[in-house]
């Protein structure tokens, strides 16, 4: 069963990658559109801070809430309300997560839900462009 989840990750793993190469092919305008744009750094200072006050329980949890706070703005940017399903489920499960950690549940099984949860939201927004841009290329 592990390695038949592992192939299917991996297949869809690819799939988005071809997608996002032949995307990036045909947009070229959005290299020039958003030169020099850097995203801050907020997942690493969220580790480096749990780490520093020795609360890596919420590590996990924290990255979740990040990961989905930045689908709100591709909602926006797309005109897409799809967009804030992954961004609301993954931050909902973040504070759920960050509870939990706040009431010392097991942060190993934590980490893991929260892992799970994220890689999810990201493969459902994944999917949804996927769909999308195979749509626009063939039709």
């Amino acid at each position: 069963m592990t390695v038949a989840l592992g192939v299917i990750f991996i297949v869809i793993a690819v799939g988005f990658f071809v997608t996002a190469l032949r995307t990036s092919r045909e947009n070229r305008t959005w290299r020039t559109a958003h030169a020099g744009e850097q995203e801050p750094p907020e997942i690493i200072a969220a580790v480096i801070v749990c780490s520093t006050v020795g609360h890596t329980e919420f590590m996990m949890p924290l990255i979740v809430v990040i990961m989905g706070a930045h689908f709100v703005p591709f909602a926006f940017a797309n005109h897409r309300r799809f967009d804030f399903v992954p961004a609301i489920v993954a931050i909902l499960a973040g504070i759920g997560g960050i509870i939990a950690a706040a009431q010392s549940a097991d942060a190993s099984h934590g980490g893991a839900i929260m892992g799970l949860c994220g890689a999810c939201c990201t493969t459902m927004y994944g999917v949804f462009d996927f769909l999308v841009v195979r749509r626009l290329t063939v039709a």
